[in-house]
């Protein structure tokens, strides 16, 4: 795909297809994204052109800002001879940033044949992996008040992803600096010498509660701020029936001990 490098300009009909497909329209999250997007124009590139693409108003000048702003959609169109991957990042200052790439290649061909297309943007709660097909972790994070976040962890294709329930929303979260808060939270699971290795804690997490991962996020999101997290808080862990009989056995030790 050949793109006129002179700004502003209208997106291709392709692009608008693929764009507004990682955009479900029966989410009202996305919605509002379909209706920014149809008043915008490519101003320019972001930061890897011509990969990166920046929308807004015709007399706006590209801010590079937007580069770092959450993925909100991450999805890939796959062909015979091309694999799209397409990332729609969170509007910042009127402005978004579109990433449309080849993973197979420089360019993209002009003529393609589409074997299928996916998105994280798509998922529910309750459902699979959209890449695919296997099952996934879910966890709701903590609040007293608002209960509109849930945690999504995928081991199959090493991602997480946030759920926002009210606008349906599924935001990409970076794995290496959420995981350093998850190994924080439970440091004897793992050894110290063998490093950060999120392929292992992707296949190992299930030995961390509900009450890690939560507390994790919570301290990753303070860190970073890719959502905001004001009305949540960490949690403490539930302790079961076994965990009541150790300390009653351990208190009662504890006191013939003290007899003898």
């Amino acid at each position: 795909m050949n793109i006129n490098g002179n700004f502003p300009r209208k997106l291709t009909e392709r692009e608008i297809d693929w764009i507004f497909w990682m955009l479900p329209e029966n989410k009202p999250g996305y919605r509002d994204y379909r209706e920014m997007i149809k008043k915008m124009m490519v101003i320019g590139y972001g930061k890897f052109e011509p990969d990166n693409l920046i929308l807004g108003q015709p007399n706006d000048k590209p801010n590079e800002e937007t580069f770092f702003t959450p993925v909100i959609s991450l999805g890939q169109i796959e062909m015979k001879n091309a694999k799209i991957q397409i990332s729609i990042h969170k509007e910042y200052k009127n402005q978004i940033q579109i990433d449309i790439v080849n993973l197979l290649g420089d360019v993209i061909p002009e003529n393609v044949y589409e074997i299928k297309r996916w998105s994280y943007a798509h998922w529910i709660p309750g459902e699979v992996s959209p890449a695919t097909g296997q099952s996934v972790r879910e966890v709701k994070i903590f609040s007293k008040t608002k209960h509109n976040l849930i945690l999504v962890i995928s081991p199959s294709d090493k991602k997480i992803w946030l759920h926002e329930i009210d606008s349906g929303i599924n935001y990409i979260i970076p794995v290496t600096n959420f995981f350093n808060e998850l190994l924080r939270q439970r440091k004897e699971i793992f050894d110290k010498a063998s490093g950060l290795n999120p392929n292992s804690i992707f296949e190992n997490i299930n030995k961390f509660s509900d009450a890690d991962i939560n507390n994790a996020f919570i301290n990753y999101s303070k860190l970073f701020a890719k959502v905001d997290v004001g009305a949540y808080e960490e949690m403490k862990e539930k302790k079961g029936l076994l965990d009541f009989l150790k300390r009653k056995l351990f208190k009662g030790y504890g006191k013939r001990t003290n007899n003898n």
